[in-house]
């Protein structure tokens, strides 16, 4: 027990040396500081959509800004409402417009913040909310990568809602990233009703994600890990269906964390 809590300590302090470095700024909208993270002086703005839980000092896109030209670049990535710094409000999973409720908000900061044209690329829930955001506004958006989005959602993705929800199938390392602005009770309390808010899909859109998707005309990049346990290659093929200008590239050796890939880095440098 005492090794396994020096464990904790020790990463927990690790990650937070890591994170010094981090360029955190905060924006005034609707009255409320909305904290985002910032890197890079370039012409071309990129905006970052973590995952569920998503949080920018669990450093999960460390491999993206380390590797990316901060001279071409500016990379802009917020915490969702209810996620990290910005829990003004709990995550709302019973409005089955959660997605569309996320694509305004993001939308509404970059507005704050002035971008006018930008790139966006997310990972799982963040990879689905932007291709939402992408068709839900178009003209902004000038390229799309996504990775481990869900087109559309079944039982089976529900079972691993709830599964995340026990804190024991976690992996320390990263429950301790997601303890540095979530408590444990709201980690569970989030993938549940996380899994309810899919359950109220599955039964008011028949789980279907994708009616913004068609909208979608610009360069869009799916990404998927041969080797990721939570989203199967059917699901990057079914969203190629709807977007015509969408074009697949797959990873042997990668999991759902494929960010942490160098064949990842290279493949969003090439492409954007």
């Amino acid at each position: 027990m005492f090794f396994s809590n020096f464990i904790v300590i020790f990463l927990a302090c690790y990650l937070s040396i890591e994170n010094i470095n981090c360029i955190q700024k905060k924006v005034i909208i609707s009255g409320r500081e909305i904290h985002y993270r910032t890197e890079g002086h370039g012409e071309h703005t990129l905006l970052l959509i973590d995952g569920t839980l998503g949080d920018i000092a669990a450093n999960n896109f460390l491999n993206i800004y380390n590797n990316i030209d901060e001279n071409k670049f500016k990379v802009i990535q917020v915490d969702l409402l209810g996620y990290g710094r910005n829990q003004y409000e709990k995550r709302n999973y019973t409005d089955k417009f959660f997605f569309e409720k996320d694509a305004r908000f993001l939308h509404e900061v970059m507005e704050a913040l002035n971008e006018k044209e930008y790139s966006v690329a997310g990972w799982g829930y963040g990879g689905t909310v932007a291709l939402v955001l992408a068709g839900m506004f178009p003209k902004e958006i000038i390229k799309v990568v996504e990775w481990g989005a869900k087109p559309f959602i079944s039982e089976e993705i529900i079972k691993q809602a709830m599964s995340r929800s026990n804190i024991q199938n976690w992996d320390t390392p990263e429950l301790i990233k997601q303890l540095k602005n979530h408590t444990r009770d709201y980690i569970i309390e989030c993938h549940k009703n996380l899994a309810d808010g899919f359950r109220l899909l599955l039964n008011e859109k028949s789980g279907n994600l994708t009616q913004y998707f068609s909208k979608i005309t610009v360069p869009t990049l799916l990404i998927h890990g041969i080797k990721d346990n939570y989203v199967k290659l059917e699901q990057p093929l079914e969203i190629q269906k709807i977007i015509t200008s969408a074009r697949i590239e797959t990873l042997q050796n990668a999991s759902h964390s494929l960010h942490n890939d160098e064949d990842f880095i290279n493949l969003i440098k090439g492409f954007l």
